[in-house]
């Protein structure tokens, strides 16, 4: 009867999505939160998640047209559930939605920085080593905004926030960074400039942002010995 239910479900799942997604689109907070949270019921079982176009619902979510927190938090939910079902596709997929999730790291609001770290620490290994095509569509996000708007954000005083985003970018650049030698190079006057703070937290702060870039530059294959 269940696995019955199930195949019904499966069949009309088209038309469900469909309707889910239009309800995502509304500006209206509380509808689209509750239409991520139906799409987040289905994403459970994997027989229904192969059939079901949901990346798209969940990008729109990502870009949160209307800045609801409760819209954001149920996507990047959504974003976890995909990542555990199908964690090859999202990883091939990853330039799409990652960038969204970690645009969100520079935020001045401190719940959505949060979030967006949560839910990066929670699909690390889907997205780490990166692939090319997500460290070309980070790189290219970095020098359009990202880069000058962590640089105002350091100018803010939030300098361990800063250097927690500062982190996961050079990680999501990998060993491909060096591709974009410009664009690191500039990312290096970051942690140049508060090595030297006073402040012992923004130094250690610092000091794990650089190993990251350590990380970063390791061949994944050495990482096994």
């Amino acid at each position: 009867m269940i696995l019955r239910c199930y195949k019904t479900l499966a069949d009309n799942s088209q038309n469900l999505v469909s309707l889910i997604i239009s309800d995502i689109a509304i500006d209206d907070e509380e509808v689209a939160a509750q239409a991520l949270k139906c799409l987040g019921f289905i994403i459970y079982h994997p027989s229904l998640v192969s059939t079901i176009p949901v990346l798209q619902a969940v990008v729109h979510a990502l870009d949160n047209p209307t800045g609801s927190l409760s819209t954001t938090y149920e996507a990047m939910q959504a974003v976890m559930k995909l990542a555990a079902q199908l964690s090859e596709r999202m990883r091939e997929s990853s330039h799409i939605w990652a960038p969204p999730i970690c645009r969100r790291l520079l935020s001045t609001d401190k719940r959505e920085r949060d979030m967006s770290e949560r839910c990066l620490l929670k699909i690390r290994p889907t997205i780490i080593p990166p692939p090319p095509s997500l460290s070309k569509a980070l790189a290219e996000a970095m020098k359009l905004t990202l880069l000058t708007v962590m640089k105002d954000l350091l100018n803010q005083g939030l300098k361990i926030q800063t250097l927690q985003a500062w982190g996961w970018f050079i990680c999501l650049q990998g060993s491909h960074a060096m591709k974009y030698r410009h664009l690191t190079n500039d990312m290096l006057k970051i942690p140049e400039k508060t090595f030297s703070d006073h402040n012992p937290q923004v130094q250690i702060a610092s000091l794990v942002a650089w190993e990251g870039l350590v990380d970063a530059f390791i061949d994944p294959a050495l990482s096994n010995f």
